[in-house]
């Protein structure tokens, strides 16, 4: 499957299913959090049904591009048949910019980015058509999906609410609650417009070994994903403050004395960017100590803790040479502009995965690096302005980096 079929398959944020196996919970909270076998039995109904409708969904979507280039060399023949030189030429750049759209970066927030309002045609009318048809079988697709899950999730929050009397009346409290805490999240789902996300995160922690929909302690799930037409991931309800010149010792991003090293690009929609130069700079003074190493360090205002929880994906195409050469990365996290906790990481490899991951049942959070099974848990503090910085830096005169980030749930 090629990355635009990942793009468009029902990929959505799986760390807050990470949490749950990576973060400490007192007994009593996991007990809680234990669903009563009634509710097991209806849940492994509802997201075994969820996962039959996403493997629905991709599969009648993954052939349309391809249905697409056809239908436009179907038409390009008739054109040339008939003589019609302009239907030619406008058919034969349609197939050159659509071969391409399908093979470049997109915006994971759209449905159809290989085929952008810019590009529907105003002649000929038959390659309008074709254009328009293309965007309208995938939508089509989304609509049905989604009002499919609607409909099973209304019945499912239904028989949820009629347990939780249930539980109630029997004195099973703790179970009552379980119950409760899924239906609320299903609720706040449809009344967000995020249900597709929140129904994926309970179908794919049920695929991994979770009978009832909810990943337990040593689950394991992948997050290499993108986000899809149709919902928001978490970083993107961060706020992007800016980038910054940026040390890694004591996590410094605003003391004037730092030098100018690497170049930085960010796109906010997008969720991507890139760190890239040569250092210039050895070792000097910043403030009370030396620090050796510099760069460029991006920024997030972090408004509702619960949204902690995404992915930073650095592909480099310069490695680290050792410990004490860059390019390397530091990922943290502050409040109120203080360091609450920070992770390391030199580049070794070509892809680098580093992630944030906010307990949903606690102010517990942590910062990973999985590759090198280093974690950092830590608690957030109450009434604190929570932000997050993602920093690349070189260490030694010479040293060249070029590193690609992605921001993934």
């Amino acid at each position: 499957m090629n990355l635009l079929s990942t793009m468009r398959t029902i990929w959505l944020p799986l760390l807050l299913l990470l949490a749950a196996g990576l973060l400490p919970v007192p007994a009593r909270a996991q007990q809680a959090a234990t669903p009563p076998p009634e509710m097991a039995e209806m849940a492994r109904a509802f997201y075994q049904r969820t996962r039959e409708l996403s493997a629905q969904y991709e599969e009648s979507i993954k052939t349309l591009p391809q249905q697409y280039q056809r239908d436009i060399q179907v038409l390009h023949d008739h054109f040339r048949k008939q003589g019609n030189l302009d239907g030619v030429l406008a058919t034969d750049k349609e197939m050159k910019r659509f071969a391409a759209a399908l093979t470049a970066e997109h915006d994971p927030f759209e449905l159809t980015p290989e085929m952008p309002a810019e590009a529907i045609v105003a002649a000929p009318a038959e390659l309008r058509q074709l254009q328009e048809q293309y965007v309208g079988r995938f939508k089509a697709a989304a609509t049905h999906r989604l009002r499919e899950i609607r409909d099973l999730a209304t019945k499912y929050l239904g028989g949820l609410q009629k347990l939780q009397v249930d539980l109630t009346r029997a004195g099973r409290i703790a179970e009552a609650v379980a119950v409760k805490q899924e239906a609320d999240r299903l609720q706040k789902g449809v009344e967000t417009g995020n249900l597709l996300q929140i129904v994926e995160q309970r179908a794919l922690g049920n695929q991994a070994g979770s009978s009832d929909g909810v990943t337990r302690p040593g689950s394991t799930t992948s997050s290499d994903a993108t986000p899809v037409y149709g919902s928001v991931p978490n970083w993107a309800r961060w706020n992007y403050v800016g980038s910054n010149r940026f040390a890694r010792e004591r996590t410094q991003y605003t003391n004037p004395d730092l030098p100018d090293e690497l170049n930085v690009t960010f796109t906010e929609r997008t969720g991507r960017g890139r760190f890239w130069g040569r250092c210039n700079y050895g070792p000097r003074q910043v403030g009370i100590g030396i620090c050796n190493w510099f760069g460029k360090a991006l920024v997030w205002k972090v408004p509702d803790t619960s949204t902690m929880t995404a992915s930073f994906v650095l592909t480099s195409q310069h490695l680290s040479a050792g410990q004490d050469h860059g390019p390397a990365a530091q990922l943290a996290v502050l409040a109120n502009g203080t360091v609450l906790r920070a992770i390391n990481v030199n580049l070794f490899e070509r892809e680098t995965t580093l992630r944030v991951v906010k307990d949903p049942r606690s102010d517990r959070c942590a910062l990973l690096w999985p590759r090198g099974r280093i974690t950092e848990t830590f608690e957030l503090p109450a009434n604190s302005e929570i932000s997050l910085l993602l920093g690349v830096t070189v260490r030694n005169p010479g040293e060249l980096c070029d590193t690609s980030l992605a921001l993934q749930p």
